[in-house]
């Protein structure tokens, strides 16, 4: 019960943050829209939200396994409270410009980095191991309902009132779910056996294990590939729902909802999926399908079909996810966990901000088009080499 009870806590606390990104999901991009239509401006705000992945990742992993990692969450949800509250109050008052907003972009970042990999490290401490892909998915499917159906159509409609308000809705929403966090029970720090080594070493070791492990090797570099090519387009994916689908500031929260509906179902069923088809297929066949559906983007007028696309690749996204996420907690020992994931989320989210730079060059160089023509079929070609490596070395996770 007491673990049941620690589990709701969290899960509550990541709704309800998740509902406050949502909305600023959608306000964020139309807000720098108002301020500039360079597609390099626009994708630098996805650059410098994404930076710290690959800036901060390796030792934060470090740290997660020495301090408190509820701690860490309440923290970091702490800072980011701060930070957008102060650009809430910026917008407010009309004192704000690109900069602020990549400022403010720079330290939710930076806490996010601090937060996400506490939180991965931290579920295996409140959830049976044989649970582990339902709790993924839970989660998983609270963080769409909350991030992708009621925060981005909300988000734009409160940026319709005014432009602050979903700012302040956000602050607001990082600020309970810095108290539900600090009111989870326990202690939550890997026993220490012996004197910690150097933080350097500490990092080597990460990156020692994740290199030597072909299946968690195989998947970082594959999310790598993805993250690149899918944060190119959703660099500039608020120019394109303006200028080649027509829609207007509650469309493109709509399309936003279209992709999570996809999600929701994909979080749902990515362990009925896994048991029916077995990791590794299940894992080659939401590779594929994320490529495929994010390519074909790049052929269409339509936002029922732009839509419909979004959400396939949603549902493949997090069937990838969650399957991804609980191989993580099974395999890789609790005293390292903390490393690890940061070693696998340097290589996975670090590859984000490099691809929304990527994508707002292309789109400067070519067309909008061309950046999800281009990455869906950089993903294709990832797909078919990487095919027989995923399927052999995904064996490890099939149950004796």
């Amino acid at each position: 019960m007491r673990a049941r009870h620690r589990f709701r806590l969290l899960l509550t606390a990541s709704t309800i943050s998740n509902l406050g990104d949502g909305v600023t999901l959608a306000a964020l991009p139309l807000l720098i829209a108002t301020l500039s239509r360079d597609p390099l401006v626009v994708a630098g705000l996805g650059v410098v939200n994404r930076l710290p992945w690959l800036l901060f990742a390796l030792p934060v992993g470090a740290v997660t396994d020495r301090w408190d990692r509820r701690v860490i969450m309440w923290r970091a949800n702490t800072v980011r409270f701060a930070a957008i509250t102060s650009l809430a109050v910026a917008v407010a008052a009309d004192v704000h410009a690109v900069w602020t907003l990549y400022v403010a972009a720079a330290l939710v970042g930076t806490a996010e980095v601090f937060y996400d990999n506490a939180a991965q490290t931290l579920l295996p401490s409140l959830v049976d191991p044989r649970h582990l892909h339902r709790a993924n998915g839970r989660l998983g499917a609270a963080e769409l309902v909350a991030n992708g159906f009621a925060g981005p159509p909300l988000g734009a409609a409160l940026f319709v009132i005014a432009a602050s308000l979903p700012l302040f809705v956000d602050a607001a929403t990082f600020g309970l779910s810095a108290l539900l966090i600090l009111a989870i029970p326990g202690l939550y720090r890997p026993p220490a056996t012996t004197a910690p080594p150097r933080l350097r070493a500490e990092i080597k070791q990460g990156l020692r294990w994740l290199w030597h492990h072909d299946l968690i090797r195989t998947l970082a570099v594959l999310l790598a590939i993805t993250n690149f090519a899918g944060n190119a387009g959703l660099s500039i994916l608020v120019l394109f729902a303006q200028d080649e689908l027509g829609l207007g500031d509650l469309g493109f929260g709509l399309l936003l909802t279209a992709g999570a509906a996809g999600g929701v179902i994909g979080a749902l069923i990515a362990g009925r999926i896994n048991d029916r088809f077995g990791p590794g297929p299940s894992l080659l066949g939401a590779y594929v399908t994320i490529a495929m559906a994010l390519g074909l983007v790049g052929f269409t007028s339509s936002p029922i079909a732009a839509g419909t696309l979004i959400a396939v690749l949603s549902f493949a996204g997090m069937t990838w996810n969650v399957i991804t996420v609980s191989a993580r907690q099974k395999l890789i020992p609790d005293e390292l966990l903390g490393r690890v994931n940061s070693v696998y989320r340097f290589l996975g989210w670090g590859a984000i901000p490099i691809g929304a730079g990527a994508g707002g060059i292309l789109a400067t160089l070519t067309n909008l088009r061309t950046v999800f023509i281009a990455t869906g079929t950089l993903q294709l070609a990832a797909a078919a080499i990487a095919a027989g490596r995923l399927l052999k070395s995904a064996a490890v996770l099939q149950d004796p």
